[in-house]
């Protein structure tokens, strides 16, 4: 997905109050480097069925359908992985893979895509349980 993935993934798992052993995490995210940007949610999904995440749906979206304050939340701009983190003063920033706040111009939101980890609303709902049929009636 890109080395900016690499170093952004662990700071959402931060803001999300997850633990992930480092070595662990590393060997995790090491094949994400090179994957396919296009299967960036199937590539999550995977990622956190191997890392034992349980808890959230991974969600890919547009900037426009998603509100900030649902944040943390990973964004896709120009090719790298930013973090969107929460402020205590229900605002929120944005930062690279550095820790480099980034500023956007209103025609650059348009262009972002949001990857957000969800938190699980039900037990029938969860990216490592696949819904049966009946559930996906009652959606």
């Amino acid at each position: 997905m890109s080395d900016t993935f690499s170093k952004a993934f662990p700071e959402l798992l931060k803001q999300l109050h997850v633990s992930v052993p480092a070595a662990q995490l590393s060997a995790a995210l090491q094949p994400f480097d090179s994957a396919d940007e296009k299967y960036v949610r199937e590539n999550l999904r995977h990622l956190l069925y191997q890392l034992k995440i349980e808890g959230f749906k991974s969600i890919l979206l547009p900037w426009e359908r998603f509100n900030p304050n649902a944040g943390p939340a990973l964004l896709f701009f120009k090719g790298k992985w930013l973090l969107l983190a929460n402020k205590i003063d229900n605002d929120f920033e944005v930062r690279d893979s550095n820790g480099v706040k980034v500023e956007f111009s209103a025609k650059d939101w348009i262009s972002v895509s949001v990857l957000w980890l969800r938190p699980r609303l039900s037990n029938l709902e969860s990216d490592n349980n696949p819904p049966d049929s009946a559930t996906k009636l009652l959606r």
